[in-house]
């Protein structure tokens, strides 16, 4: 029997990117948890402007994290899967030492990391450690960092960090989903080949053959998310689907990249 880590850096990563695979793999009878990483409630105070923006844009505010860790619940349930929250905080929430925040949205998805926000990764590659202690992974699934969001970026770098800890893990690189779609993030439009530049260590493609029987329930489940996503809850799922199926000639696929181990 196979094991499978999927490591989702936010509550939905993991269903929107890989359902497919996820449900697939346990159809199969393999061992499959999913690792969210940017789980937290907010501070109760101190948040940054960029933040405040996103807690008035967003219906259930402050709140969004307690809604989300809810949805999380009904998406994973409907994959049949099991999860852990690693219960670190968002990127919108994270202050460097000196009070340095991400100031914009072109800051949240500039492709690279800066320098104040490098304390998030040793905390992330704890939480990795802690999933490699518990057991051997035949395979790790993290994101490939298209859309260039940092926190996707801080997570792929952080199990990259640890590739020599599990050197009989096979590492592969999935694609995000909106963003492999170029629809988000408005107006800074990125693609996986863009992402395959950016970090050349993805290798060959493995474009796997998957159902939409469980996961388009489970990316129904993200309620508070599909509207700022895919611009209204009722196109989500179709769109979603039809980018499957333009990357399975016509059947829906997803596609992750072996990592290269040099």
């Amino acid at each position: 029997m196979a094991s499978r880590l999927y490591v989702s850096p936010h509550l939905d990563d993991a269903a929107l990117s890989c359902g497919g695979r996820i449900s697939r793999d346990i159809a199969n009878g393999d061992d499959v948890l999913v690792l969210n990483i940017f789980t937290a409630d907010p501070p109760e105070e101190g948040l940054s402007p960029l933040a405040e923006h996103y807690h008035k844009e967003w219906s259930n505010g402050a709140a969004s994290y307690q809604v989300r860790r809810q949805e999380e619940v009904a998406a994973m349930g409907t994959l049949r899967c099991q999860y852990i929250n690693a219960g670190l905080l968002d990127a919108i929430y994270r202050r460097g030492d000196g009070g340095e925040f991400y100031m914009s949205n072109l800051e949240l998805f500039a492709k690279s990391t800066p320098e104040w926000d490098g304390n998030v990764k040793e905390l992330i590659r704890k939480a990795l450690q802690r999933m490699f202690q518990s057991r051997h992974w035949t395979t790790v699934y993290a994101p490939l960092g298209v859309g260039g969001n940092v926190d996707h970026i801080q997570v792929r770098d952080a199990l990259v960090s640890l590739r020599n800890d599990i050197p009989n893990t096979e590492i592969m690189l999935y694609e995000e989903i909106p963003y492999a779609m170029q629809s988000y993030p408005w107006p800074e439009y990125d693609s996986t080949q863009e992402a395959l530049k950016r970090f050349p260590r993805a290798g060959e493609p493995d474009v796997a053959s998957i159902s939409f029987d469980y996961k388009a329930p489970a990316i129904g489940a993200y309620t508070s998310q599909l509207e700022g996503l895919f611009g209204s809850m009722g196109t989500a799922i179709e769109k979603v689907e039809a980018y499957a199926k333009k990357l399975g000639n016509g059947s829906p696929a997803e596609r992750a990249f072996y990592m290269t181990k040099n």
